[in-house]
């Protein structure tokens, strides 16, 4: 076994020498009243078996053993870096969000084909029921499409979005609870905070900052054309805008 000296100045200039510290840059502890000093290892709960000795005025390193204990880690780190990206994956595919090939808070970047699927993701989401949890984005196609918050485009027959939608909501019924900016298209169309064009039949929005065109357009934030050109109706057929 090979080893390497260096002088010893104390366990609080431990650092400042070229030890086995600087070598694998690990965090070592001194226990000064018997001169014996420990490697923590910062992969386990507790310090590990080998020891630099120290014998007088120099510490001895055994580098070898340094060098197969960092080697014997590498599998452990990897293990550690494979488990974190497994919170992430490229496909999903779910019956419901309970029986999926990966559980509900895995975020998915690529393609989800569900039955009933609810993940956080940047993806391409086809099924019946595609539910897209946190901030999530992409295309949505299916029967019902729901969202926290959501930027890129949703077609179905019947689209939610909780939080904040951007983009484009195309269906029978459209509804954005939280601030919309974008297109909301289809035959009922309701928003509370709405920023874009509404197009449908029924088109009603709490608080509008842009057009409707449809059937029955419905502006809460509007007065009764006492601030028009800016502001038309609370309500009214064909058109309405408020700016």
């Amino acid at each position: 076994m090979r080893i390497r000296s260096f002088p010893y100045k104390g366990p609080n200039q431990l650092a400042e020498a070229p030890s086995c510290y600087h070598l694998i840059h690990k965090q070592i502890s001194a226990f000064s009243d018997r001169q014996r000093f420990t490697l923590k290892n910062p992969f386990l709960s507790r310090p590990d078996k080998y020891q630099l000795r120290a014998s007088g005025s120099v510490i001895n390193c055994p580098l070898e053993m340094i060098y197969m204990k960092t080697l014997l880690l590498l599998p452990l780190a990897f293990v550690v870096t494979t488990g974190l990206q497994a919170e992430e994956a490229a496909f999903q595919a779910s019956l419901t969000p309970d029986i999926a090939i990966y559980p509900r808070t895995t975020e998915i970047h690529g393609l989800s084909l569900n039955i009933w699927g609810e993940n956080p993701q940047q993806s391409l989401n086809l099924g019946f029921v595609n539910g897209s949890t946190g901030d999530s984005g992409g295309l949505s196609w299916g029967l019902a499409n729901y969202s926290d918050t959501y930027t890129g485009v949703a077609w179905a027959w019947v689209n939610y979005s909780k939080v904040k939608f951007t983009g484009w909501q195309d269906g029978l019924l459209n509804i954005s609870q939280g601030n919309f900016i974008g297109l909301q298209s289809g035959w009922i169309n309701v928003a509370e905070e709405f920023h874009g064009l509404q197009l449908g039949l029924l088109n009603y929005s709490e608080n509008l900052n842009g057009v409707q065109v449809g059937f029955i357009n419905v502006a809460r934030n509007n007065p009764w054309f006492t601030e028009f050109p800016d502001k038309l109706a609370t309500g009214f057929p064909f058109v309405n805008w408020s700016f």
